[in-house]
């Protein structure tokens, strides 16, 4: 494993744990998250897991490049959706999910960048 590997990983279970906690302690006052923002939450997370173990390098360029981009600014913008909605109802989740899902698509906007030079 390589050292950025390792720090990668480490930094999104820090992350995760984060989050966890603090839907945990406003639970205590507010509803609970709403089963499709799990979902996007989850799939969010699943796709940073994915990038940061060099899964899309795995499949061939061609399809890698048609699925990559798309699939990254959809959970982006799904992921900002499910934030202004649960705003009302779940604040503290709203912002875990809503700051994941605009760094998600600054990096994605970044990577579009990048892949352009």
């Amino acid at each position: 494993m390589t050292f950025s590997f390792m720090i990668s990983t480490l930094l999104i279970i820090c992350l995760l744990v984060i989050v966890i906690n603090i839907v945990k302690d406003a639970n205590k006052k507010q509803e609970r998250p709403s089963l499709f923002s799990l979902i996007i939450f989850g799939l969010l997370l699943l796709n940073w897991i994915l990038y940061m173990t060099s899964f899309y390098t795995y499949i061939p360029a061609t399809i890698s490049e048609i699925l990559f981009l798309p699939i990254w600014f959809t959970l982006a913008l799904s992921g900002l959706i499910v934030a202004i909605l649960n705003k009302r109802k779940n604040s503290s989740f709203s912002i875990a999910i809503g700051g994941i899902s605009v760094f998600s698509g600054f990096f994605g906007l970044f990577l579009y960048w990048l892949s352009n030079m």
